[in-house]
C-alpha cells in the first residue's frame, strides 16, 4: 500500500464478522444431519440392543452408549423447553412431552390468521396483513402537525437544570470492561433473540472466547457514538392481546433486539436510573 498504514478494523465490525461466521458454520453443522436429538435417540437404542446379543457383552461399549443415550434425552428435553418458552419448571424428569404441548398451545394462540383493514374487510393474506400493521404503526408514529423550529423553541424555554455537572460526570464517564462483563451477566440467558439467533446464555457460557471482542465492541461504541447497523437491526413481533384477534390494535408490539445491542441499552439505562430520582 506504498507507505499508507492500513486502517485498524472497528472492534464491532470484527465482532460482527466473527459471530456472522460462527452462524454460517452452525448452519452447516445443522444441515449434517446429527443434530436431531430424537433420531439420535433411536440410532443409539437400536445399536444398544444389538451390542448386548453379542456375546461376550461388551460392558464399556454400553456404557459409552447408554452415557450419549442420556445426553440425546438431556438435548431433546432442553430443545422443547427452550421452544416453549417455560420458566418456572426445571428441566428433569422427562418433560418433553409438557414443553411439546404448550408450544404447540402458544403456536396457536399467537398465531393471526387474518385482520380487518380500515373498511371492515378481513384479510388473511400475509402481504395484506403486513400491510395493515405497516399503514397502521407509520399512521401512529408520524406528527400530524409539523411545528417549524420546534427544537429551538424547546432550547430557548426558561427551565431550569435538573442535572448536575457531577451527575453528568457520571453519566459520561469512560465504560470499563468489568460494567461491561457485570451487565452480561445480569441479563437473562434464555430471552428471545434478534436476528442474530444468538441468546444471553451463549454469551456467557463461552464469555472466555467472545468476552474480549463483546467488550471491545461496546466500549468502543460509547467511545464513537457509531452503531453497527447490523447490531442495530431488529426483528418486530406482534402478540395477541386477547384470544381472538380481529384488528391491528388488539396486538401488541414487541422488539427482538440484538444481545449486543441489549447490553449498550442496560449500561445506559442502569446509569440513567441512579439519576432519576
Amino acid at each position: 500500500m506504498s507507505g499508507r498504514r492500513r486502517s485498524k478494523v472497528p472492534p464491532m465490525f470484527r465482532l460482527w464478522e466473527r459471530l456472522k461466521s460462527l452462524r454460517r458454520l452452525l448452519y452447516d453443522w445443522s444441515r449434517t444431519g446429527t443434530t436431531n436429538s430424537m433420531c439420535n435417540i433411536k440410532t443409539l437404542q437400536v445399536e444398544n440392543d444389538r451390542i448386548k446379543l453379542i456375546h461376550p457383552v461388551d460392558w464399556d461399549m454400553i456404557r459409552t452408549l447408554e452415557t450419549e443415550l442420556s445426553r440425546q434425552w438431556e438435548a431433546k428435553e432442553v430443545y422443547w423447553q427452550q421452544k416453549s418458552r417455560v420458566k418456572w419448571l426445571k428441566k428433569g424428569d422427562q418433560n418433553s412431552a409438557y414443553f411439546h404441548t404448550v408450544t404447540r398451545t402458544r403456536r396457536k394462540r399467537n398465531f393471526v390468521s387474518g385482520l380487518r383493514n380500515e373498511e371492515g374487510e378481513w384479510v388473511t393474506k400475509e402481504t395484506g396483513k403486513a400491510t395493515i400493521a405497516t399503514n397502521f404503526y407509520q399512521t401512529l408514529f408520524t406528527s400530524e402537525t409539523q411545528v417549524p423550529n420546534m427544537t429551538e423553541r424547546v432550547a430557548n424555554l426558561p427551565i431550569a437544570h435538573s442535572v448536575t455537572p457531577q451527575m453528568n460526570a457520571q453519566l459520561t464517564a469512560e465504560v470499563l470492561p468489568s460494567e461491561v462483563r457485570s451487565t452480561v451477566f445480569s441479563m437473562g440467558s434464555k430471552q428471545a433473540p434478534g436476528s442474530d439467533g444468538l441468546t444471553g446464555k451463549f454469551f456467557k457460557v463461552f464469555w472466555d472466547i467472545v468476552g474480549t471482542s463483546v467488550v471491545e465492541a461496546v466500549i468502543s461504541f460509547f467511545a464513537s457514538s457509531r452503531m453497527l447497523r447490523s447490531f442495530n437491526h431488529t426483528w418486530l413481533t406482534l402478540i395477541p392481546k386477547v384470544d381472538s384477534v380481529e384488528t391491528i390494535r388488539q396486538l401488541r408490539p414487541i422488539s427482538l433486539c440484538q444481545f449486543v445491542y441489549k447490553v449498550i441499552t442496560k449500561i445506559i439505562a442502569e446509569r440513567l436510573a441512579s439519576m432519576l430520582p
